[in-house]
């Protein structure tokens, strides 16, 4: 299995330097996996996010850009450690966050639906205060990209660009795929992962994206059924909790939410097509 190691940041200016003793990949220490990647925990101290092999080299050079940038703007995320390459396959070494996630929190504790809403829109609530660099993506554009990659009519793609247009941009940082299941408990507080979407954009545009993942989002493969049953009809409940209390923080719009919901309905088609790169 050839393994190649090289300094985050450093991907563009040249070959990977070779090491011969990295940890082994083994199937137990996997972590989770999403639509992207697969996630192992990996040597001392340390994650392995790898890719797909139909995620392209500069979404992950983007990625490794993106959360090192981070750390400068005051946001709690995992540090780069460097990037590897797996037969075929790349991927990120970050440094390793002990604990279980929110979504998993609450599935093992359902009691607690409550306090686990309140640290979500605590934390979202949290992100939005940073402002976010100059030259970070603009949401704009990555939402009206995600649009047009959508199975859509060419209609509807136009009312949804024409809707954007017309909304508010921001200055603020924006995750672009929040929810429970990318915040980490760990034992000195929650920390955010997977910032690939991160944006500098509008506050109520990311809320309105983790909204339409709380009505539309997958329950989990391989949940019992009365699991499923109870988790959608949680939906509504959860939202409207999620912004009660993230009103608590930042004043919220909800004509422009409702506005943004659509905007983001409409992008969460390149996520069904996989066209969000």
């Amino acid at each position: 299995m050839r393994r190649l190691l090289r300094l985050a940041g450093m991907e563009a200016t040249g070959l990977p330097k070779t090491l011969q003793s990295l940890p082994p990949l083994r199937p137990e220490d996997k972590l989770g996996e999403g639509l992207a990647a697969e996630v192992y925990a990996w040597g001392d101290g340390q994650a392995l996010k790898l890719f797909r092999a139909h995620v392209p080299r500069t979404a992950i050079e983007h990625e490794v850009a993106i959360t090192k940038s981070l750390a400068a703007c005051g946001a709690a995320a995992p540090q780069v450690r460097g990037t590897v390459e797996i037969e075929g396959r790349l991927g990120i070494v970050f440094q390793r966050v002990d604990g279980p996630s929110l979504f998993d929190e609450f599935l093992k504790r359902p009691w607690k639906l409550w306090g686990a809403v309140r640290l979500l829109a605590e934390t979202h609530a949290a992100v939005h205060r940073i402002s976010a660099p100059e030259n970070f993506p603009s949401q704009r554009k990555q939402i009206g990209h995600w649009i047009n990659g959508g199975n859509w009519t060419a209609e509807r793609k136009a009312e949804a660009v024409a809707l954007l247009e017309r909304l508010p941009e921001g200055d603020r940082l924006c995750h672009g795929d929040f929810h429970p299941g990318n915040i980490l408990l760990s034992k000195a507080g929650p920390v955010l992962i997977d910032w690939s979407c991160a944006t500098r954009g509008h506050p109520l545009a990311d809320v309105a994206r983790t909204c339409v993942l709380f009505e539309t989002g997958p329950v989990p493969e391989g949940a019992p059924p009365p699991l499923k049953c109870a988790m959608n009809l949680l939906r509504g409940l959860v939202q409207r909790l999620y912004l009660k209390h993230y009103a608590r923080f930042h004043r919220i719009n909800y004509r422009e939410l409702a506005q943004w919901k659509q905007v983001q309905a409409a992008a969460g088609g390149a996520w069904a097509n996989n066209a969000f790169y």
